[in-house]
């Protein structure tokens, strides 16, 4: 429905591990999404984990989560490099997180849909 941007949000749901689904649903009018960070299937190498790790960290539902078959994709899984990376990322996205909220309850009262 046009407009569907303005009002909510989209969970991507299990996807693969590319961040395409993402842009796809900017091209549809829908910038607030979210997949799950390195992709639920599919196997993600260390720097697209990383780069997506940093994207992540900006969304508002952020997990890193993946299927039972794959291999581990979790910053320990990666070792140090993906470490660092995944801790600066993760303490941007917590020194953010009360204003990133708020914005989120000012316009969950003006219609928002989660």
């Amino acid at each position: 429905m046009p407009g569907t941007g303005k009002y909510a949000i989209h969970w991507i749901g299990d996807n693969v591990s590319s961040i395409g689904g993402l842009i796809n649903f900017n091209l549809f009018g829908i910038p607030n999404s979210v997949a799950d960070i390195c992709g639920f299937s599919g196997n993600a190498n260390e720097q697209l984990c990383a780069r997506w790790m940093q994207l992540g960290s900006l969304y508002s539902f952020s997990r890193n989560h993946n299927g039972i078959d794959y291999k581990d994709q979790d910053p320990f899984a990666f070792g140090g490099t993906m470490i660092k990376t995944s801790s600066v990322a993760l303490k941007f996205r917590y020194s953010i997180l009360k204003y990133y909220y708020s914005l989120f309850v000012r316009n969950k009262n003006k219609g928002m849909v989660w």
